[in-house]
């Protein structure tokens, strides 16, 4: 569905000794037949398309691996900092309370939309610092994607 750079495929070796391609096309015409035929990602299994690998395959960086698995809990604080940049909690929070007790003291709080504006700053600062850093581009060969999912590598 979509581009080919998102699109479900099962690569088989292009010299195919163990029936990879054939045990695939079985788990696809299997996994078509049961009720609601649909991925995990709720996407239905014929949409996936089995191919010969005819070039090299290459591992993503380490940022891209299981990217929405870690992503989800940046992707929740950046929606409640960018809230709080914009005033949503200035009602419910208890900040100029807090700001007159410590204005007292000669302590001079910065503001909650402060706060929130450079928190997200440095969050979105530091996930373009880690995808600048992380570079580990890798060739994957015949049998190395199976090892790799196996955990043997």
């Amino acid at each position: 569905v979509g581009s080919r750079q998102y699109g479900s495929v099962i690569f088989v070796p292009k010299s195919d000794k163990e029936g990879q391609g054939r045990i695939a096309k079985k788990w696809k015409e299997y996994n078509m037949q049961k009720d609601g035929a649909r991925t995990k990602g709720n996407l239905p299994y014929s949409i996936v398309d089995i191919e010969p690998m005819e070039t090299s395959f290459f591992k993503a960086e380490e940022y891209h691996q299981r990217y929405w698995e870690k992503q989800r809990l940046r992707a929740l604080v950046g929606i409640i900092l960018l809230a709080g940049a914009s005033g949503a909690y200035d009602a419910v929070a208890p900040f100029s309370s807090l700001q007159s007790i410590f204005g007292n003291v000669g302590l001079d709080l910065p503001s909650l939309e402060s706060v929130c504006n450079a928190s997200f700053l440095v969050g979105a600062g530091w996930m373009l610092l880690e995808r600048l850093v992380d570079r580990s581009v890798s060739v994957l060969n015949d049998g190395d994607f199976v090892n790799l999912v196996a955990g043997k590598r």
